[in-house]
């Protein structure tokens, strides 16, 4: 539905209920199982936000929780992005907002694995938001390997492999400048 921008006629409800359970008694949110805890974020990061701060429960969950929150956005995120949307909720948070590091730590890099090789100049935005969080939060190995792995691929736009490139640059530069004088001169000729 969220694919669609359209909103499950539940959401709101469930979101407002959360948020009365948290006032009245946090500790019984606490005790939610994975299933409710999973339906919950699925409701948050899929309706449009008023706004507001987040709410009290999302907080406690970045932290106690950065896994479970991590693979609800991934779900969340990756829709979105293959249906050629240029901004999912969270997108801005992982690169910039320091609470949700440990969520980046689990979403950024399988967000980046699942990137689309073509997408508009819209969602290279998106491209470059995911490689910020990443480049901050996931493991340099991982994520180089994974820079490399995308860059052996030949179809991918120019455009996008730029910004594969750049990322490389800046966690690898020894490694990946030659690959960039390379598409520099390719590209001079």
């Amino acid at each position: 539905m969220s694919s669609e921008s359209r909103i499950h006629l539940l959401s709101p409800p469930f979101l407002a209920g959360m948020d009365i359970m948290d006032r009245e008694d946090p500790e019984q949110l606490e005790r939610l199982s994975r299933d409710w805890m999973r339906l919950a974020l699925a409701f948050y990061y899929s309706t449009p936000a008023d706004g507001g701060p987040d709410p009290a429960w999302y907080l406690r969950w970045l932290d106690s929780r950065p896994e479970l929150v991590g693979d609800v956005l991934v779900q969340s995120a990756t829709a979105a992005i293959h249906n050629g949307k240029d901004y999912f909720a969270g997108m801005y948070e992982l690169a910039h907002r320091q609470n949700h590091a440990g969520v980046a730590r689990h979403a950024s890099a399988a967000l980046l694995s699942t990137f689309p090789l073509c997408c508009d100049s819209q969602q290279l935005k998106t491209l470059d938001h995911l490689l910020w969080s990443a480049i901050q939060h996931s493991d340099r190995v991982s994520l180089q390997a994974l820079i490399e792995e995308k860059l052996s691929i030949d179809n991918m736009r120019l455009a996008q492999r730029v910004h594969w490139l750049a990322a490389g640059v800046v966690i690898a530069p020894e490694t990946q400048l030659q690959s960039l004088a390379g598409l520099y001169a390719i590209q001079a000729a």
